[in-house]
């Protein structure tokens, strides 16, 4: 190799190692074509398939390590919810625009022309009846003049009806669907349905609906009488205050160890009184997906229902504005009749009193007991978002697991017979792990049913790949603990003063080839499953993958036809009126942030992993060039695929 040409490569791993930290290259160079050097966090791409360098530009395509982490996401509503009894001083402060819109004005849309929702079926109907306001109503009450002023309606070759009235004869929007054609009778200008009659039959699929009068008793202070929440923590806070001044007066005496004995047997006894009959978990080599903040929607979930899932997560649902009866956090508890069974309600809170009541609120006012929809309620303690965290939840729990078991035992007499389970970290610092001891705690302290372990610390972030030799060292210590205790209390067990189930240890993070799950469970049967998060997001298709036992080459096509299901899906829950559309849009949007991740097998030199970023390439048709295009614009092309909609 010549001088010119050792000098040329090195300049062009100098401009990829500056691209790759600072994402600009300060010498342009001409214009040419090359395939990447191997470097750490890149994806190797075919050269035929590698865009040209652009003025001396090789840039990287996606953000692998970007912003969503499997229980994290931009939610604004953390802001508010997450105060209350932590570690916050209450000074407000004026809201500070951060991110890369910050200067985008956000605005509230709102028709031209907006119809009383009483004439949304274009005349009165028994199920509405007449506006209580009449001649004072500020909505416009002439249906004609509505249709006439309406935005023009969508037209999809996916979707040439309302997909809501082709799935059940009846489309809850009325005249303010964007598919009116479908079921609006121009000649008769009436709709093609009966209201009265097919609103009765109209099912929507979602469940975990909160009544208007329990949103009415938890909203009204001290309305609602939490008796199990309230009893169990009167009891746990003698227990501390009794154990507190005793070891005071015998700390450094030979009596401390004695002491400590019988305050142990007598938590142990507390523990055979608060027993509580459980269903019994069995996560050994299910499908999981992971919480997902934002993105893990109620039509995510469905999607990945469809596509194999087993066990699905809500978002993370904080545990102060759910005992304000917020509804936005109430809904999130919402689920589809597809999800279950295998549907679990993760929450976030920094005090027993505040969990126990959540989990009582919950276990009482969300289904009879005939019919609960929760598999599970799962604490989150790993989540590392810093308005969580420095509020005494999420990951912060970590360094205090005496306060931690406090919370979990509470909630576990609280929730009737779900199971709870714990969603844990590493650790907060990096170097100092301390999940592996919390996990011994937590199988001889409480009864959490399952433990799922994100093998990173808070610290990390996404600077480190997961740590599955650490995540196998616990679920191995684990099941060590849980075989121990089991001995001991063997006679327990079978009176039913002790537990009797199995313990379900869980592994999480940067699950991204399907050869992996298989490789990860068979190195270690201590682990029962493995959960997936962002992986679920680029590769929805990923358990399907599991199930071949290889990685699938997607097609283009094969990959819309999964955003049709999404759209169709999120316009069925979101509504098909203006406001529905909008909001389908978005998630829609907020999925393809993820989904053009995918870099498509055919055209790697080997198979990726999560975290490495390709150099811009083509894709082997238009559409998959479009599909894998990082660019926003390009995500409202195709959403335009399948809706589109104008705002004059």
């Amino acid at each position: 190799m010549s001088t010119e040409d050792v000098t040329s490569h090195a300049e062009l791993k100098r401009s990829i190692n500056e691209i790759s930290e600072n994402g600009v290259d300060e010498q342009p160079k001409k214009q040419q074509k090359v395939s990447p050097p191997s470097h750490d966090g890149i994806a190797y791409i075919k050269a035929e398939f590698l865009k040209p360098v652009e003025n001396g530009r090789d840039s990287l395509a996606n953000d692998f390590m970007n912003n969503a982490d499997d229980d994290e996401g931009s939610s604004e509503r953390l802001a508010d919810g997450c105060v209350g009894g932590g570690n916050q001083k209450g000074k407000k402060r004026g809201k500070k625009n951060k991110g890369q819109n910050k200067d985008r004005e956000v605005s509230n849309f709102k028709e031209a022309c907006q119809l009383c929702p009483k004439y949304k079926f274009g005349a009165i109907t028994e199920s509405e009846g007449p506006c209580p306001f009449v001649e004072s109503c500020k909505f416009c009450h002439d249906v004609d003049k509505y249709i006439s002023l309406k935005l023009p309606e969508i037209e999809s070759k996916f979707f040439d009806k309302c997909p809501i009235y082709e799935t059940s004869g009846f489309c809850p929007m009325g005249v303010k669907c964007k598919f009116l054609k479908s079921h609006w009778d121009s000649d008769l200008k009436k709709l093609s349905f009966n209201p009265d009659e097919a609103v009765k039959n109209y099912d929507r699929g979602v469940i975990n609906l909160l009544s208007y009068e329990s949103k009415q008793l938890l909203s009204r202070k001290n309305n609602y009488p939490f008796e199990d929440s309230n009893k169990m923590i009167e009891i746990q806070e003698a227990f501390q205050q009794d154990y507190l001044e005793k070891h005071r007066s015998k700390q450094g005496t030979e009596d401390e160890k004695k002491l400590d004995a019988k305050l142990k047997d007598k938590r142990d006894h507390l523990k055979e009184i608060f027993q509580r009959e459980k269903k019994n978990l069995d996560y050994r080599r299910k499908y999981i997906l992971a919480p997902l903040t934002t993105v893990g929607n109620l039509p995510y979930r469905r999607l990945m229902k469809k596509l194999g899932c087993d066990i699905t997560y809500s978002e993370m649902a904080l545990c102060k504005p759910l005992m304000e009866s917020h509804p936005s956090e109430w809904a999130l508890a919402q689920a589809h009749k597809s999800e279950v069974p295998g549907f679990a309600f993760q929450i976030a809170g920094n005090q027993p009193w505040l969990v126990s009541k959540t989990c009582e609120a919950i276990n009482k006012l969300l289904g009879t007991n005939e019919q609960k929809h929760f598999t599970e309620i799962n604490l989150n303690i790993g989540c590392p978002i810093p308005l969580v965290f420095n509020s005494g939840a999420g990951s912060s729990l970590m360094d205090a697991p005496s306060k931690l078991i406090r919370m979990l035992n509470a909630m576990s007499y609280c929730a009737g017979d779900i199971p709870v389970t714990a969603k844990i970290r590493m650790g907060v610092k990096t170097d100092v792990p301390t999940a592996n001891q919390l996990v011994k705690r937590l199988v001889n302290e409480t009864d959490v049913q399952a433990i799922t372990l994100h093998g990173r610390s808070r610290e990390q972030r996404y600077t480190k790949l997961a740590d599955w030799k650490y995540i196998q060292e616990c679920a191995v210590e684990a099941k060590k603990v849980e075989a121990e205790y089991k001995s001991e209390m063997d006679g327990k067990i079978e009176d039913g003063t002790a537990r009797s189930y199995n313990l379900q240890f869980i592994g999480n993070g940067d699950l991204y080839d399907a050869r992996d799950w298989h490789k990860y469970l068979g190195e270690c049967p201590e682990l029962d499953s493995i959960s997936i998060g962002r992986g679920c997001l680029i590769k929805p298709w990923i358990f399907e993958e599991i199930e071949h036992g290889d990685n699938i080459d997607k097609s283009s096509s094969e990959r819309l036809d999964i955003l049709a299901d999404y759209a169709r899906f999120s316009m069925e829950h979101f509504g098909t009126d203006e406001r529905g559309i909008l909001q389908a849009r978005r998630f829609f949007c907020e999925f393809m942030s993820f989904f053009h991740r995918y870099i498509p097998i055919g055209i790697l030199e080997k198979q990726n992993k999560l975290n490495e970023r390709p150099s811009s390439f083509f894709g082997r048709n238009d559409l998959e060039t479009l599909l894998s295009s990082p660019d926003s614009e390009d995500w409202i092309k195709v959403s335009e695929m399948f809706f589109v909609f104008q705002i004059s």
